[in-house]
């Protein structure tokens, strides 16, 4: 199986938001997942969206970002008649090559708990869950 990854743009957002519904991550249209606001995350240099390709169709997405401290990767999603392969710990490695190549020297990621897919994958690409962190969020309205 010979996997392409590129970067994405805003003219492959319904084939990442279709990658996500599919692999079961929250999608929020009317704030953070908006188009309007994929497009200007995507417009930042500090910023990838990545794609892995079978052929021509999109089967993984993931999103690094660095934010001047941390480098960050976030929404990894394999769809699901792909999974099993690694093809997760790919992806992984190519936001980390691009989030060190801008200056990162620390990566982390947020997983929720019962994303045993997720934790499982990371951990195998070699991060370590933090326990003693507590994550909190301050949101003007649910979908951001």
């Amino acid at each position: 199986m010979a996997n392409q990854i590129k970067r994405l743009t805003v003219e492959d957002y319904d084939e990442i938001i279709r990658i996500w519904l599919l692999s079961g991550l929250p999608f929020k249209p009317e704030g953070r997942d908006s188009k309007k606001l994929m497009s200007k995350e995507m417009d930042n240099d500090n910023v990838a969206f990545y794609g892995m390709y079978e052929n021509s169709q999109l089967i993984g997405v993931c999103i690094a970002n660095y934010d001047g401290r941390r480098g960050w990767i976030n929404r990894l999603a394999i769809d699901p008649d792909y999974r099993g392969a690694n093809l997760g710990i790919k992806l992984i490695e190519y936001c980390e090559q691009f989030l060190y190549s801008i200056g990162a020297k620390v990566i982390c990621t947020l997983i929720e708990d019962i994303n045993y897919p997720s934790v499982a994958t990371f951990q195998k690409a070699d991060y370590v869950c933090e326990n003693e962190i507590k994550y909190f969020a301050k949101r003007p309205h649910k979908d951001m």
